[in-house]
């Protein structure tokens, strides 16, 4: 009888508290009041290598595109099928 009531309180306990431990690898961790969450950056694995970054980085260097996201621009979608001509519409 003295051993099923710690018991019980420990597995009650991991129950309320697995959630919580299950989201440790999220970049968002919930938070009480009114901000919600907070943001952990340190707490993503990433499987780019340094390298991959740095060709990205330049890439989007050379076709104008980190330009437009560093001020906060939205990218200009591309046309996927051919234009019409005047005659064709």
């Amino acid at each position: 009888m003295t051993v099923r009531k710690p018991l019980t309180l420990s597995l009650i306990a991991l129950a309320i508290a697995a959630p919580g431990l299950a989201s440790a690898s999220a970049l968002y961790h919930p938070a009480g009041g009114e901000v919600g969450m907070t943001t952990h950056p340190d707490h993503v694995q990433s499987n780019m290598s340094r390298g991959d970054v740095l060709r990205s980085v330049d890439a989007a260097r050379k076709d104008g595109t980190l330009a437009i996201l560093s001020r906060g621009g939205a990218l200009p979608v591309k046309a996927t099928g051919g234009s019409k001509t005047r005659e064709q519409v």
